[in-house]
């Protein structure tokens, strides 16, 4: 009986006439392309970088604790995921280049829970001005919690929380440098009860 699965891949994706956005934020008394008058303005611009590409290595692993001495370890089971990506420009993209998720499964007759985690390093979203403050975004680590108990036949009692360790969902930074934040959300955990059921 199979109880574990590992694969290794590699992707590239090419694009032609590939529309490019870019942000910039002009400081007061700065400017734009040689014009002053858009000092203090924050400019919207589209461009065509007519070819670029992209290519990705992505590792899976999830394995049945049953090799483990404890008949209890049979009832859990881990996963991961990790991408990395590589760009030919960072400027055509603009998006994390690492990535991972994992977790721990456990089922037990009635009862079912998981542990997920989700990470994505920081990035730089902008282009960089001739002041050089460009925004970045600080990584992200989210975990969540799935608790399910099967009470009568096809109904299940549900107990899920998103974000359970209160991380922000969003920090942003003026010129890759942390001390200088310049927004910060927080929404805090949610959690949902309820009952699912299928017929």
């Amino acid at each position: 009986k199979q109880v574990g699965m590992v694969s290794v891949s590699w992707s590239r994706r090419d694009m032609k006439d590939l529309i490019r956005s870019q942000t910039i934020d002009v400081p007061v008394g700065g400017e734009f392309d040689g014009d002053p008058q858009w000092g203090g303005w924050r400019l919207n611009s589209f461009d065509n970088v007519a070819k670029a590409h992209n290519s990705s290595w992505e590792f899976t692993y999830r394995q049945r604790l049953s090799f483990l001495p404890w008949d209890f370890a049979k009832n859990f089971t881990v996963w991961g995921n990790h991408t990395r990506i590589f760009c030919d420009n960072y400027e055509n993209f603009r998006r994390p280049q690492q990535s991972f998720n994992a977790g721990v499964d456990f089922r037990l007759r009635r009862f079912s829970a998981s542990w997920k985690t989700n990470y994505a390093s920081a990035y730089r979203q902008n282009a960089i001005p001739a002041n050089g403050w460009s925004g970045s975004l600080d990584e992200k680590l989210f975990h969540d919690i799935q608790l399910n108990y099967t009470i009568w036949r096809n109904y299940t009692l549900t107990l899920t929380g998103r974000n359970v360790l209160h991380s922000p969902q969003l920090i942003t930074y003026a010129g890759n440098r942390q001390d200088v934040m310049t927004r910060y959300l927080d929404i805090g955990s949610i959690w949902t009860l309820g009952v699912k059921g299928s017929f």
